[in-house]
């Protein structure tokens, strides 16, 4: 039953058209993931859920934020602001883009450590 829902999801899945560019001015986008791991009993577990998030703030700049939890307890958000600058002969877009984050490992001593953000 898993082999054919996989194979299901193999066949209708389409091409991702990703790309530097900016969205368009109040348009977004929204993406919601879980990484499932098996454990040492084989029992499967969720070990990473994250949510990434990008809105047009107008023609040039994008804003967005990348954040998730591993099972256990660490954490990563990041905030960013992309701007494109120019696309190639070849029609490549090239952008830039700046990120400002924070990542926490609470693995060590159960909770969020001193010197764990990065």
């Amino acid at each position: 039953m898993l082999r054919n829902l996989i194979l299901l999801l193999c066949l209708v899945a389409t091409q991702a058209s990703a790309g530097a560019w900016p969205r368009q001015k109040g348009s977004g986008f929204a993406s919601i993931a879980t990484r499932l791991e098996f454990d040492e009993t084989y029992t499967l577990s969720p070990s990473y859920n994250s949510i990434y998030l990008e809105y047009g703030l107008n023609g040039r700049h994008t804003l967005g934020v990348d954040a998730g939890q591993s099972s256990d307890g660490a954490t990563r958000t990041v905030a960013f602001l992309r701007m494109p600058l120019f696309e190639t002969k070849r029609g490549n877009p090239v952008a830039i883009e700046l990120g400002l984050g924070k990542s926490t490992n609470r693995s060590s001593c159960g909770r969020a450590c001193p010197g764990d953000a990065v």
